[in-house]
């Protein structure tokens, strides 16, 4: 859906998306916790049946195990954080942040907010209602960032609310699925 908004997925592209598509954003944060094993939504039983399992079988694998969870977890939240509530890509950057990118530096340099020991000074850009890029002379494509219409909505509550459904109750799925795993596990459990 963001896709077809701003046609990148590069994480760098997005920024503020909570005060643009406040609906999505909720949507968002409630996939992105349960796809990084929440209790209470549907991904931790998977992730808590994997670690389970691992352990059982080896505690050494069952290190690396929850290792890859820890670290896609950290993952997950920091592109959330960065997407939903980060900077806006058309705002200035801060120059007092240590991680600036080339491109932010060069914005910076341009506008007049760096010197060359990287210290933010100069006079602050006008406040006309146009983007910072705008005031200095970079052309800037203003993407609308409507929030969800129905159709996606009617797409993404459905699967939000079974997100939470199966979290709390997964028997449903667990007998469906149940015996094909054993059938599928049983050359390796004897």
């Amino acid at each position: 859906m963001i896709y077809e908004r701003a046609h990148t997925r590069l994480i760098a592209k997005f920024g503020g998306l909570a005060t643009r598509m406040p609906v999505y954003s909720v949507l968002f944060g409630i996939f992105m916790l349960a796809s990084i094993g929440l209790p209470g939504l549907s991904g931790f039983i998977g992730e808590f049946l994997v670690a389970l399992a691992t352990f059982q079988y080896s505690k050494w694998l069952a290190v690396i195990t929850f290792s890859v969870v820890i670290l896609a977890a950290w993952y997950m939240m920091w592109m959330f954080q960065r997407v939903i509530f980060g900077r806006q890509p058309e705002d200035m950057p801060d120059p007092h942040d240590t991680e600036l990118t080339q491109d932010e530096v060069a914005r910076l340099e341009r506008a007049g907010l760096l010197d060359g020991q990287g210290h933010g000074h100069g006079e602050p850009l006008p406040v006309s209602g146009a983007s910072h890029d705008a005031a200095t002379g970079d052309a800037t494509h203003d993407i609308e960032w409507p929030d969800l219409n129905r159709i996606e909505l009617w797409c993404l509550l459905p699967l939000a609310v079974l997100t939470i459904v199966f979290g709390v109750y997964p028997k449903p799925i667990l007998d469906i699925v149940g015996p094909a795993f054993e059938r599928i596990l049983l050359p390796f459990m004897s």
